[in-house]
């Protein structure tokens, strides 16, 4: 059971391996490149979800978990109410679609940050002694 808590912790603590290991799987199977792209950003925003909160978290950020869901549910409020004022009828497949993109170029940018902070954090408390 470690190994497994193991393999899960490296993944969560670094999902570009995520990505990574997609892309590569979906090239193995000779899916084409923009798809496969797709697939891998997919994947791996399942992942980022964790990741993003296991950081903040980690940075003493209060309700991280509780905090995130709050902003990935505000975004979604916010991209159906764009797309529906915009366009008279969109299905759920569009919808759905456009969130998980958009969430894993949010969760992306918030994992980035979460590792400068922490990297900016532990250099300052280094420095300091």
């Amino acid at each position: 059971m470690s190994s497994i808590q193991t393999i899960l912790s490296i993944l969560i603590v670094f999902p570009v391996i995520v990505f990574v290991g997609a892309w590569f799987i979906g090239r193995l199977l000779r899916i084409r490149k923009r798809k496969r792209l797709g697939i891998a950003a997919d994947v791996t925003t399942v992942v980022l979800y964790f990741a993003v909160a296991a950081v903040y978290d980690w940075l003493s950020v209060p309700n991280a978990w509780t905090n995130l869901l709050l902003l990935l549910l505000f975004i979604a409020i916010l991209v159906v109410a764009i797309l529906w004022k915009n366009k008279s009828d969109v299905g759920p497949q569009v919808i759905m679609r456009l969130l998980w993109r958009i969430y894993f170029l949010v969760l992306s940018t918030l994992y980035f940050l979460g590792w400068v902070i922490g990297l900016v954090r532990s250099i300052s408390q280094y420095v300091s002694g």
